[in-house]
């Protein structure tokens, strides 16, 4: 299967380029599957956590989605676009072919549905974050991941997976202490 790979907070855009060039990998760009569109959507801050759209990125889903017309599209990328509001959902809401934005970055699963799109995240391959605290509290839910199955009426189909046999020993640290 292809794999599609875009930046997070902790990574180095410059180096994954270089090391996903082979082939089954893509770094960014768009994407068909079947009936469906996808457009994967760079939102990396160099030594920063927090993610940010830039005006090329949003020019460039801009002019994907206008390529992909009414077929049902998967936005990507790290950083969700709620509950701050971004810009890249001001181009999205547009679009009612965009049926799913899907993120990463809070670690955590999270799915909730935004006027005609399902806005969803997916857990981390990592260490995972509380929901609903207001501080980073730190999770003993084991890694996970998010399956998506898009279909050809443009539906999806998607679960959260949890590692099993998976022991955390103690908690990360967090912000509580």
């Amino acid at each position: 299967l292809p794999v599609f790979c875009l930046p997070g907070n902790h990574d180095e855009p410059g180096l994954m380029v270089d090391l996903v060039g082979c082939d089954g990998f893509q770094y960014g760009g768009t994407a068909e599957f079947g009936a469906w569109g996808a457009v994967f959507i760079d939102t990396h801050v160099p030594g920063r956590p927090e993610g940010r759209v830039e005006p090329n990125e949003l020019t460039r889903l801009e002019l994907a989605l206008q390529a992909f017309g009414d077929r049902p599209v998967l936005v990507c990328l790290h950083h969700p676009p709620l509950p701050v509001g971004s810009e890249l959902l001001a181009v999205v809401e547009r679009y009612p072919a965009v049926r799913v934005v899907l993120g990463g970055h809070v670690h955590q699963a999270f799915e909730r549905r935004h006027g005609h799109m399902l806005v969803l995240a997916t857990p981390s391959t990592c260490a995972q974050f509380t929901p609903l605290t207001e501080h980073c509290v730190m999770d003993l839910r084991p890694p996970g991941y998010r399956w998506l199955e898009l279909l050809p009426d443009g539906q999806v189909r998607t679960d959260v997976r949890w590692l099993q046999d998976w022991e955390v020993a103690d908690r990360p640290p967090d912000d509580r202490f």
